[in-house]
C-alpha cells in the first residue's frame, strides 16, 4: 500500500494528486498549455524505474526480516 500512495504524483493524469492540480492552474494561468499525452509520456519512464525499485527493495525485506515459525493469534 505504501508504494501505490506515493506514486500519485507521478501517474499519467495530472488530477493524481493535489500537486498536479496546482501545477495544472500554475501552468494555465501562464498560457502554457501540457497534453495528458506528453504528461503521461514522461511520467511512464519515471513511474517504471522507480515501481521496479520500491518492488525489489519490498521483495527483499520480506525474504530478510521474514520468520518462518507460524503466526499464532
Amino acid at each position: 500500500m505504501a508504494l501505490g500512495v506515493n506514486y500519485g504524483a507521478f501517474s499519467g493524469t495530472f488530477s493524481a494528486s493535489l500537486a498536479g492540480l496546482l501545477w495544472r492552474d500554475i501552468l494555465h494561468k501562464k498560457h502554457i498549455t501540457v497534453r495528458p499525452v506528453n504528461f503521461a509520456r514522461e511520467n511512464l519512464p519515471i513511474i517504471a524505474v522507480a515501481m521496479a525499485i520500491g518492488c525489489t527493495i519490498l521483495v527483499g525485506e520480506v525474504y530478510i526480516f521474514r520468520n518462518d515459525s507460524p503466526y499464532y493469534s
